[in-house]
């Protein structure tokens, strides 16, 4: 695996692109929030830079303190960022965005993964969080899933609807992992 992750940051370092961190909201602008736009518009999420524009201001009020962006840039342009909350010794990487018109060379697990692991070696972080989605790509980077736990009362006119999604939900989860399912005794 290290062998994988060096010749990745080699690849990205190799195609000019620099990353930077910035802590606060100060590093949220137009820009990234393209970025942001571009990723969402990709997975067909939608939205409007005004609205992404909204929530960097959302955080800016609420928790510019623990934001830290990181911005990865080549000959000067903005090509690919993230956002992540510090939350004590723990950091959760919250969104990217990219450039999808550049070359972007293992940029996607650069400014997702590796900055934010650096950043956070030498700044006392003990823990990251990664998110609910692309689990092959973070388990072949040393991931390791972890099961979130809530507790859920759905409408009634829509529990079944909603039971049978979640346990859709669930399966597909089980399978991209690949877990074994262990039956329960009755």
């Amino acid at each position: 695996r290290r062998n994988k992750v060096r010749r990745e940051l080699r690849a990205c370092q190799d195609s000019g692109v620099r990353i930077s961190v910035c802590p606060g909201t100060a590093g949220l602008d137009e820009r990234t929030a393209r970025l942001q736009l571009a990723l969402r518009e990709k997975y067909l999420v939608g939205g409007s830079v005004e609205s992404i524009l909204a929530d960097y201001e959302n955080l800016r009020v609420a928790l510019d303190d623990r934001v830290i962006v990181f911005r990865a840039e080549r000959d000067g342009q903005l090509v690919g960022m993230s956002l992540a909350l510090l939350d004590g010794d723990r950091l959760h990487l919250r969104l990217v965005g990219f450039d999808y018109a550049q070359d972007l060379d293992f940029l996607y697990f650069s400014v997702l993964f590796y900055a934010p692991i650096e950043w956070g070696t030498r700044n006392g972080i003990a823990s990251y969080a990664f998110g609910t989605s692309s689990y092959p790509a973070k388990l072949a980077r040393g991931c390791v899933p972890k099961p979130l736990y809530a507790i859920v009362r759905w409408p009634d006119p829509d529990r079944a609807t909603c039971e049978e999604r979640a346990r859709a939900h669930e399966e597909a989860l089980i399978g991209e992992l690949g877990i074994e399912r262990i039956e329960e005794e009755k």
